[in-house]
């Protein structure tokens, strides 16, 4: 908008100014001209009368004599006197140039070389010559019984004079840079007290556009109040009206953003919180599902899902694995002998025989009663054989701490296992290879107990081999 002001300011301030400038400088042209050509008609009817005083046309010397007198020489361009039949009587051409421009104009315009002109007529660059025919008259003076009066007048010849102002270019030059100077001297003052005018003028909606602006990138800027009566101070006002009013909505509406953001901050603790503690709830029941609650151990249900696991893992990356079931031989004469609160302290202690002889990776479970079993994965029939003697001398080392003052019952509680490695040809699946470890742990309780058993499907009797001798 300020560019758009300045150049309506250029366009109604300096083009009007320089428009004036050069209609004065036409005006001031054309009145030089007209002065110049009255003064020199005015020459002309002097001269003439000098020249007609004696009645006729002086002789040549006379009428230098008569130029001389109005002191002429640097001006005068040419003079010509004619008889009344149209010959010349008299030329003097001072000016070569001007005399041919002189004869150009007659041939153009058709005029005759003594017919008078009515007006005076401007020649040359700017109309500096001016050219000026006038009769020539003489009227003799009468005596009438004392009184003077004129008599006819009679036509002595005509009189042709050119006068040049040599200066009016110059001066017209000077004249001019002078009003294109005053011009532009205007136009600098009035340019600048514009641009502070219009600057004064658009500050106000600068800050308005500065201030919408950072509206716009939500910021809420202190705008300053324009004392004004006319559109802009009124926008001014109504602008700030509007401002304070987003203001208060807008800390309304960050109170309110702050209770609800400090009203779900709540919420999520508390919801955390109920999370924490159902996934607490969660993990406690996972973990009553799959654990004993006597031994602490998995359950039946969790070593069945555990040794399928394995046992699909096994297949998919080609490792071993194996399986141990193990049940007490003896444990029903403990029940009905010492009471079934001591059996279940037997049980536990089975199963802390168990935890301290597997390796990490191996997981034990209660498959129920006193039988449990031991999935050992990545273990192939050393390793297995290896746990199976360790869970044998851990279980009599515990038994023997419990039972300490039965020594009689030390003896008759004793561990017979069946272990079932992957390998062999006839474990398709989990499944199966429990029960052939369930087949080896049967053949080792009714082939003497106390024994560890290895399923051998390679052997079409009975199936087992006898891996470890007895140790009682």
């Amino acid at each position: 908008m300020q560019h758009k002001l300045l150049l309506l300011t250029i366009l109604v301030a300096v083009l009007p100014t320089l428009v004036c400038v050069s209609w004065i400088n036409s005006l001031t042209r054309s009145a030089m001209n007209q002065h110049h050509t009255r003064n020199v008609q005015m020459l002309a009817m002097a001269l003439a009368d000098q020249l007609a005083s004696d009645g006729k046309i002086p002789d040549e010397k006379v009428i230098n004599a008569n130029i001389s007198g109005f002191n002429l020489d640097h001006r005068l361009s040419f003079i010509i006197i004619n008889n009344p039949t149209h010959h010349i009587i008299y030329r003097k051409a001072l000016r070569a140039m001007e005399w041919m421009d002189y004869q150009q104009w007659l041939d153009a315009s058709g005029e005759s070389l003594v017919v008078p002109i009515s007006q005076p007529v401007l020649l040359g660059t700017y109309g500096q010559m001016a050219v000026s025919r006038v009769p020539i008259w003489y009227r003799p003076d009468l005596n009438n019984q004392g009184n003077k009066l004129r008599g006819p007048r009679q036509l002595l010849g005509y009189l042709t004079i050119a006068v040049s102002d040599r200066t009016l270019p110059q001066t017209l030059a000077y004249m001019r840079s002078i009003q294109i100077s005053a011009a532009l001297l205007v136009c600098v003052l009035i340019i600048p007290i514009v641009l502070l005018l219009v600057r004064i003028q658009i500050r106000p909606l600068n800050q308005l556009i500065d201030a919408s602006i950072s509206m716009a990138e939500g910021h809420y800027p202190d705008l300053e109040d324009v004392h004004r009566s006319d559109e802009i101070g009124l926008l001014n006002k109504a602008f700030n009206l509007m401002l304070n009013r987003l203001k208060t909505h807008q800390n309304i509406q960050d109170r309110l953003h702050e209770q609800l953001e400090h009203k779900v901050v709540e919420r999520t603790h508390e919801l955390e919180r109920l999370n924490h503690q159902l996934a607490q709830t969660v993990k406690q029941f996972e973990s009553l599902a799959a654990t004993d609650s006597l031994t602490g151990l998995a359950n039946r249900r969790e070593i069945g899902k555990t040794l399928k696991r394995c046992f699909l893992k096994a297949e998919h990356y080609n490792h071993d694995l194996a399986c141990i079931m193990l049940d007490m031989d003896g444990f029903k004469l403990i029940n009905d002998t010492l009471g079934h609160q001591m059996g279940d302290e037997v049980l536990c202690a089975t199963a802390k025989a168990l935890s301290l002889s597997c390796r990490n990776s191996d997981v034990a479970g209660r498959y129920g009663g006193d039988e449990f079993v031991i999935v050992l994965p990545q273990a192939d029939e050393d390793i297995a054989v290896t746990v199976a003697v360790r869970i044998r001398e851990q279980f009599d080392k515990q038994v023997r701490m419990l039972l300490h003052q039965y020594p009689d019952m030390v003896n008759n509680v004793t561990l017979s296992m069946g272990i079932a490695i992957k390998s062999a040809g006839e474990l398709a699946d989990s499944e199966l290879m429990l029960a052939k470890a369930d087949h080896a742990l049967y053949r080792a309780k009714n082939t003497g107990k106390n024994r560890i058993l290895i399923y051998n499907p390679n052997d079409k009797g009975a199936r087992t081999t006898e891996i470890v001798p007895t140790n009682k």
